[in-house]
């Protein structure tokens, strides 16, 4: 049995104090709110719920139609395209018809007052080009002599769809590099259509590491969604000011902001927004496009013509994103 004498309890008690104060800090911690939720995703869920909720408050479900006239020219008459836009386009057509593109994204609501509205979101999203030339595959010595077909547009048509009704935008400014677009809408003081600008902070892109986890917020397919996923940096990506993650992206995500995590306790902040999933080109054999979307029996043999058919695959899990550093620059640049 070890006895200690009240010179060695005093001893003991020193080295208790020393230890302690060494272990002490000041460093400020920021203690997450007290949870109260059935399930938790990770510690704080109960802040980032709140916060998610209230970043839906300035994500908008975005829809775009575009509508082209394409004019066909008889094969056996050799146009160039100088040739049209100086004889006349319309004159020289063969057949016309009007045909309407359509398609979703979403939009993050950046400022909201004074008579007017500014929206972020996917360039690729919203710019349609005014003229498109349709060449013939058999042109001799890259003569575009071949003009097959081409489509001028009519219109195009943005708007947010939502509970709250419709409201059209307009472009503003458009950045096809960065792929970032700027949409407009102006109202009157009693028209006010009530818009609320996003609040969550700006992050600093630069502090993303490895793993790093983020919450997206948008609209795939129409439908208002979360998903979460992790970060991945490339020495080209940050060269670019982007980077990638490995969420599931569909259609309509497009221009749906990412909010990452702060290792403080302090929340979420904003960090860019999805631009593209990666995708594939397929080519394949398919019966014309009107008998495509019909129904038939499988079991009896297909016998009318076939048309060879291009198709973007998208491969799920492989999403690039725009980092809030190139956002802050084209805001810059374009307010």
């Amino acid at each position: 049995m070890i006895s200690f004498s009240p010179r060695h309890s005093i001893f003991l008690i020193l080295i208790s104090f020393v230890v302690t104060a060494a272990c002490s800090s000041t460093e400020e911690v920021v203690s997450p709110e007290e949870e109260t939720g059935y399930y938790l995703s990770h510690p704080g869920s109960e802040q980032i719920r709140a916060q998610i909720k209230e970043g839906f408050e300035s994500v908008i479900r975005l829809h775009n139609q575009v509508s082209y006239r394409t004019y066909i020219f008889d094969p056996e008459n050799a146009f160039s395209a100088n040739e049209l836009i100086l004889l006349g386009i319309e004159q020289y057509a063969a057949d016309s018809f009007s045909d309407v593109h359509s398609n979703a994204g979403t939009g993050v609501i950046i400022e909201h007052g004074n008579g007017e509205t500014l929206m972020l979101t996917a360039a690729h999203s919203v710019s349609h080009p005014d003229t498109i030339w349709h060449y013939s595959n058999q042109a001799v010595d890259n003569d575009d002599r071949n003009v097959r077909a081409v489509s001028i547009k009519e219109y195009s048509t943005h708007y947010r769809f939502g509970p709250q009704g419709m409201s059209n935008f307009e472009v503003w400014k458009a950045d096809s590099r960065r792929d970032l677009a700027l949409l407009r809408k102006s109202w009157r003081a009693e028209e006010d259509p009530g818009f609320s600008p996003i609040q969550i902070p700006k992050g600093n892109q630069k502090e993303l590491e490895w793993a790093d986890r983020f919450y997206a917020l948008g609209y795939p397919k129409g439908f208002q969604m979360v998903t979460t996923g992790m970060i991945s940096k490339s020495p080209s990506a940050e060269a670019r000011l982007r980077f990638m993650v490995d969420s599931s992206m569909n259609r309509g995500f497009s221009g749906g902001p990412l909010f990452a995590i702060r290792g403080d306790g302090s929340g979420l902040e904003w960090i860019g927004v999805l631009s593209a999933a990666y995708a594939e080109r397929e080519y394949f054999l398919g019966p014309d496009e009107v008998l495509a979307g019909e129904e038939f029996n499988q079991e009896i043999e297909y016998e009318g013509p076939l048309y060879l058919r291009m198709e973007r695959r998208i491969r799920y899990g492989i999403t690039y994103a725009v980092g809030i550093g190139y956002i802050e620059e084209f805001l810059e640049a374009n307010r």
